[in-house]
This record gives C-alpha cells, sequence and structure tokens, in this order.
C-alpha cells in the first residue's frame, strides 16, 4: 500500500467538496512511495513531525496547513521556518496530507459534528452549513459554557471564555468551530447562545454585536473545537486500513487559562 492510496480513499468520497479549489492535497513528499504508517493530527507542528518520523510514519494527514501562509509576501522569518519544516518531511521521507474540507463536514465523526456531540447536550437538531443548533438545552449561560469548559479540556485547553450574562437562559445552542464561526449567523438561525472560537470571533465586531444584542458567547481555541474530529478521523483510517498503524497526535501545546 502507497500513501496515494489512503488519499485515494479520502478522495473519493465527500459530495460537498468543490475538488476544484479544495485545501485538501499533497502539500510535500512523494504519495507513491510505500506506506510505513500513518499519522493523524491537527497541524503538523515540527514537533509532531519529529514524533512521527521516530516512529518511521510516512504519511502525516494535517487537518491545517503545517506552513503557516501561502503567499508571496510572507516575512522572511516565516519562509525561512517553512522551508525547515519541508526539509524535515523530505529527510524523513514523509508525506504531508492536508484532509481540511472533507472532514469539517463529515457526518458524525467530522470536525463540526464531533465537536457538537462533545459537548454532551444530545445529537444536532439542525444542520446548517457550519453550524449545528443543538435545541431545547435548559441551562444557563454559566452552565453550557461548563459544559463547553469539560470538553475543552479533553482537548488539551484548561477552559473556555464566558462573554455575557452568566444567568441568561439557553433554550437554543449554535455551535461552530475553526476561523468561521458566524455569531450573527447563528442568532440568524434562532441560537439563544453561541459556542465559537477565538480565530473566528473578533472582538470589534462578533463580540461587541453580542453583548449589545445580549447573546452570550463561550469562546474555545480554534484547535479545540476541532479536536474531537480528529480522533474521529484518526479512528475512522484505523477501521479502515486493517494492518496499518494510525496514530494520533496531539501537540505538547497546551492551551493555559490563567487567572489572577
Amino acid at each position: 500500500m502507497r500513501a496515494s492510496d489512503v488519499i485515494g480513499l479520502l478522495e473519493s468520497q465527500g459530495e460537498w467538496v468543490d475538488r476544484s479549489r479544495t485545501k485538501d492535497q499533497v502539500l510535500c513528499g512523494r504519495p507513491d512511495d510505500e506506506l510505513s504508517g500513518v499519522g493523524v493530527c491537527w497541524t503538523a507542528t515540527s514537533e509532531i513531525l519529529k514524533r512521527a518520523a521516530a516512529d518511521g510514519v510516512s504519511l502525516v494527514v494535517s487537518h491545517e496547513n503545517p506552513f503557516y501562509l501561502e503567499s508571496t509576501s510572507t516575512p522572511l522569518t516565516v519562509r525561512r521556518a517553512r522551508e525547515r519544516k519541508r526539509l524535515l518531511c523530505a529527510r524523513h521521507g514523509i508525506t504531508v496530507y492536508r484532509c481540511h474540507d472533507l472532514w469539517d463536514l463529515y457526518p458524525t465523526r467530522g470536525v463540526l459534528d464531533a465537536w457538537a456531540l462533545s459537548l454532551g447536550m444530545g445529537e444536532p437538531a439542525e444542520r446548517s452549513g457550519f453550524v449545528r443548533l443543538l435545541r431545547n438545552v435548559g441551562l444557563s449561560a454559566r452552565e453550557v459554557a461548563q459544559r463547553v469548559a469539560s470538553a475543552a479540556r479533553a482537548c488539551g485547553e484548561t477552559g473556555a471564555t464566558l462573554v455575557g450574562a452568566p444567568d441568561a437562559h439557553v433554550s437554543t445552542l449554535a455551535v461552530g468551530t475553526g476561523a468561521i464561526t458566524d455569531a450573527v449567523r447563528m442568532y440568524e438561525l434562532g441560537a439563544d447562545a453561541c459556542v465559537v472560537s477565538d480565530d473566528g470571533t473578533r472582538s470589534w465586531v462578533e463580540i461587541q454585536w453580542a453583548a449589545d444584542e445580549g447573546v452570550p458567547l463561550v469562546i474555545v481555541n480554534h484547535r479545540t473545537s476541532e479536536m474531537p474530529g480528529m480522533w474521529g478521523l484518526r479512528d475512522y483510517l484505523a477501521e479502515q486500513l486493517p494492518g496499518v498503524r494510525v496514530s494520533l497526535y496531539e501537540s505538547a501545546l497546551r492551551m493555559e487559562h490563567v487567572t489572577a
């Protein structure tokens, strides 16, 4: 089996993916090389790539882009760091494949569904694009934030941030992930409160608007909201590739909430 066979398995599905414009592609390496193990991660940091190399893994499936920004105006310092990563992969024969667009919307095990389910408030009652709606929640905003904080801890973040009135009643909760947590859109779908990420929520737009409109927001790190989906991707590949070692690489980096 080759890395290209695993990539072919992933690319053979997902009618929601526009294959002419997708982020899901080989970023470096030789996918036709013989497969010697698969590593799954949220982002292939240098630390993770070194661990994968030590384990003899030849294919790393990364949800996010491990090479930062793709631009002709990228700062020299960033370009040098990117080149060091590429050389690390080349030295150890590692192919890096980005699996983003497929896994964001993959049913049940994908990024959005897995995060919503991890909150322990039941199945999503509605799926609308990149939003999952949980109905009949029946909790205060503080209680919702506590549920989210518990789920976040399992993903390497020690808490969650609640913005808004802690005693506000939440009946319908909108849940999003990643850099596209549009609180305004969530509210338009009928949400009383929203679970969003730091990369998808601007203080001068969404947070200001939510404060003005009295909509509580619970904020976690981008990676936190997508880690349950990475567990799902690892499990899926392990089931589909019997006899192939499939490992999940979680970053040693932890998100610590420090209070005075």
